[in-house]
């Protein structure tokens, strides 16, 4: 077993309790270990440690009454031939792999004889010897692989299952090797196991959804191979029964599909006015009018840039590490129209009079390694070289091989932010780990070979675009998404208005004067600090920025309390204010707000249930389709209320729309994939200086940036980093 990779430790003999002090917590994979774990305890049984300790877990039926039950009222779908075992009790363990599945020890699952033995549980396991003198035995082969378990089963031991038929196929051996196939196959059974294999058979079949007039002339076919044969009106009557008791269940969750009511859809995160403060606020407010970006977007991008323009001279210290101006942000539209790429250039503009060397050399695009994004920053790198007199060595120097970069801000302009997603996941690509870094601060550097390069003072901001659809395709194939998206805002935005003529050109000139004096004031204000009022509303807000999220939202926005010190930072900055105050924290937080209803939003669409992708196919396949049409099309298995929330999570997401349509009774809910179009796309978003219940002022808005979206502005200069 140990050769296996499971971690071992000893029973007493005769029995199921440890032999050591710590029980499974002792448990090894180690001969060594192992070797001293078992030395001088005598016949004692083999224990293993379930869950993480060796890759899997075990369903435990308990007895002939937890087979029963499994097999007549729990199976609900296919089930895969894997490793098991029978009990000395009757009962039969079914072992499978874990693969990061969070499965915990459960007892009598609905109530049913029915065990689970994950994380923290452990089994007895062959040749050990059950208290009523009985050995316990692999059932079949021991060396059978042990398989992934199915969807449905997965829900079923974590208390979530979908399903409600009685059962389906089994595809496996156990025990004496009756092979537990289809009705159509199966060779039949001896006396004293006819009427239960009848059961589960045609149960499986009629939960497959099979005709019954089919299922029954396959169970009479069956029947004749048993031995002795099964008689005809025998097996017509636990046909007649199961078809009975089926037809009420299907028709009680069919009612109950149709009364769960479907929850509110999710608002579009709002703004609030407090994130328009100062100098940041007015630059937003002056390009509003004239452009169809959200102002969600224009505020990012200006608060991204003007983090990256100052360099590293203001910083924050907190216990002892060094937080600087630049942030990290991902502006997500809900298609390609949602202008994200047009707020960059209406932003650009005021920061072109700012800073025209920082906005034509050190705004770049092309992330496709660390090593790259390194190298953009790099230091000088000197080289080893051979002092020679006449013809000898006589010693060595240090040379000047490349001159590095004396500049190390450095903004990234990503417009398609789903190839550097699909970049990091490459194996052996160091992307991930060096945005990381480089958000973090000090030195970043490579440990590639073939990369000497190394920065120092490195000040490295990155604007991402993408949509939510490109988003939810990456994160299935991003295994490292969660390692850095942490360092990224995450900002849902749409296009505002419509504004066929494109937008008058903007006289900018005075707010850049203001923005440079603030800028060249911010490099050098050195280390900052919250004044008394705002750090007396920091320890009221911490422990609410500090709160545990679970799950990938979570791992998106764990790191709040340092998102809004930097943020709260560059407010100050804009205000040529030597200390944090009241209102830029405040600013900070409403920020934070947003982009913390964004990823709720972003992230609620990504799944990769199953089931999810069934109920958005059956959809896409029939577009109209009611509740309880959709139900019948997953064959009657999903619980009401996971459809319900499954519906609302694909509609609050953006993939299918309900229509109500009437009836003689009562409304009737369809349900289509959604087809996005620009009207679509075109947001009621608040504008800055508006209230929430007014949303855009339309004599505001009649024109927009010239910019096409994907189209390359000419000043952007792209280089593969």
């Amino acid at each position: 077993y140990a050769r296996r990779g499971w971690a071992v430790f000893p029973c007493k003999p005769r029995d199921k309790v440890p032999a050591t002090a710590r029980g499974f917590l002792d448990a090894s994979s180690d001969p060594a270990i192992i070797q001293d774990l078992f030395s001088g305890k005598g016949d004692c049984n083999i224990g293993v440690a379930t869950g993480p300790a060796s890759g899997f877990w075990v369903l435990d039926l308990d007895g002939d009454e937890g087979r029963r039950s499994f097999f007549e009222e729990v199976l609900e779908g296919d089930l895969p031939e894997t490793l098991a075992a029978n009990t000395p009790g009757g009962g039969l363990h079914l072992f499978f792999r874990s693969n990061g599945s969070p499965i915990k020890n459960r007892a009598k699952i609905g109530g049913n004889p029915i065990d689970v033995r994950g994380a923290g549980g452990y089994v007895v396991v062959p040749p050990s010897i059950h208290p009523n003198g009985k050995q316990y035995a692999w059932a079949g082969d021991d060396e059978t692989e042990i398989a992934e378990p199915p969807v449905w089963l997965l829900a079923y031991v974590v208390g979530e299952s979908s399903h409600s038929s009685n059962s389906s196929r089994l595809s496996f051996q156990i025990g004496g090797g009756d092979h537990l196939d289809s009705l159509g196959n199966h060779p039949g059974v001896a006396a004293g196991q006819r009427h239960d294999t009848a059961l589960r058979l045609i149960g499986s079949a009629l939960g497959r959804g099979l005709d019954p007039v089919v299922v029954a002339q396959q169970a009479i076919d069956w029947g004749q191979r048993c031995s002795p044969p099964m008689a005809d009106d025998e097996v017509l009557r636990v046909l007649g029964d199961l078809t009975r008791k089926q037809t009420i269940k299907i028709k009680a969750v069919e009612e109950e599909v149709e009364a769960v009511p479907l929850p509110e859809a999710k608002p579009w995160p709002i703004l609030d006015e407090a994130a328009y403060h100062g100098l940041i606020g007015e630059i937003v407010r002056a390009i509003e009018p004239e452009s169809e970006a959200d102002p969600a977007a224009l505020l990012t991008q200006t608060l991204v840039s003007l983090g990256s323009v100052v360099g590293r001279g203001p910083h924050c210290v907190v216990e002892g590490t060094d937080h600087h101006a630049n942030i990290n942000a991902v502006l997500v539209g809900k298609t390609a129209k949602g202008r994200k790429g047009t707020s960059e250039g209406r932003v650009r503009q005021i920061f072109q009079f700012v800073d025209p060397k920082w906005s034509s050399d050190r705004i770049l695009a092309g992330l496709v390694s660390g090593e790259g994004l390194v190298w953009a920053v790099r230091d000088p790198i000197y080289k080893t070289e051979s002092v020679k007199e006449k013809g000898r060595i006589v010693g060595t120097e240090e040379v000047l091989a490349d001159p590095g970069v004396d500049d190390k801000r450095l903004l990234v302009i990503e417009s398609e932010f789903s190839s550097v997603l699909r970049v990091c996941r490459r194996e052996g690509n160091t992307l991930s780990p060096t945005i990381r870094s480089a958000w973090d601060g000090g030195t970043i550097r490579t440990l590639a070979k073939n990369s000497p390069a190394r920065a120092t003072d490195a000040h490295i901001s990155v604007v991402g675009h993408i949509t939510e659809e490109e988003l939810r395709r990456s994160l299935a194939e991003v295994d490292c998404f969660s390692g850095f998206a942490n360092r990224f805002l995450w900002v849902l935005v749409r296009r505002s208005k419509l504004l066929p003529d494109g937008g008058r050109d903007l006289d900018l000139s005075r707010l850049a004067e203001r923005l440079a004096y603030a800028v060249e004031t911010a490099r050098s204000a050195g280390r900052m600090r919250r004044d008394a009022a705002a750090a007396k509303l920091w320890r009221e807000l911490y422990a609410d920025l500090s709160r545990e999220i679970g799950g990938l939202l979570g791992a998106v926005t764990s790191r709040a309390e340092a998102q809004v010190l930097r943020l709260s930072m560059i407010y100050a900055l804009a205000d040529r204010s030597p200390a944090i105050a009241v209102e830029h924290l405040r600013a900070a937080c409403v920020v934070w707000r947003y982009c913390l209803a964004s990823a709720e939003r972003i992230f609620a669409g990504v799944s990769t249930d199953p089931v999810e992708e069934q109920i958005l196919g059956a959809i896409r396949q029939a577009p109209g389709l009611s509740r309880r049409e959709l139900h019948r099309a997953l064959g009657n298995h999903v619980k009401a209320t996971v459809l319900v929330a499954i519906l609302a999570r694909l509609r609050d997401a953006g993939r299918v729309r309900m229509e109500k349509i009437p009836t003689a009774t009562k409304p009737s809910e369809r349900w289509y994939p959604c087809e996005q179009c620009e009207q679509c796309e075109q947001s009621p978003a608040v504008s800055p200086g508006t209230s929430p219940e007014r949303g855009n002022s339309s004599e505001r808005s009649h024109c927009s940036q010239g910019l096409r979206e994907n189209e390359a502005d000419p000043a952007m200069e792209v280089i593969v980093l």
